[in-house]
């Protein structure tokens, strides 16, 4: 925990008044359009929040060696709870959002290794779309 510490640098900064949700995702599928799934619509209502309260912000997916999602994503959000938000995306990955001055290659290494798992892919995005553009092949 003493590393995790260190990477939380400061406090959440307010997104301008731009930062309402998303809309939802629509795909054409034989001519008719559907609507995304429900863990689409997780993670775009995960990005809108975290851009809501701290503007443009940075991500990291974990995926787990041993454990399945629910066991990571509990051992996640406790190790984060106080500068992050954790969001499970399939069965071995969760995606970790948190401020854009933090140190996300000290915080992915740190999580990685006392999940056990693998920091896969690491981002930092300006709005919610670039990020959901960014995370898409994951989900």
């Amino acid at each position: 925990m003493g590393l995790l510490n260190k990477a939380d640098t400061g406090q959440y900064k307010k997104a301008g008044s731009n930062s309402g949700l998303l809309k939802y995702i629509t795909q054409k599928k034989h001519g008719k359009e559907r609507s995304g799934s429900v863990q689409d619509k997780a993670v775009l209502d995960i990005l809108s929040r975290e851009y809501a309260k701290l503007g443009a912000f940075q991500g990291l997916i974990i995926e787990a060696l041993k454990n399945s999602s629910e066991e990571i994503f509990e051992g996640l959000l406790s190790m984060v709870s106080s500068f992050a938000a954790v969001q499970k995306l399939s069965q071995k990955r969760c995606l970790v959002l948190f401020d854009a001055e933090k140190d996300k290659e000290l915080i992915g290494f740190h999580l990685a290794k006392t999940v056990p798992g693998n920091t896969i892919f690491s981002f930092q995005a300006q709005n919610p779309q670039e990020a959901y553009s960014f995370l898409k092949p994951y989900l």
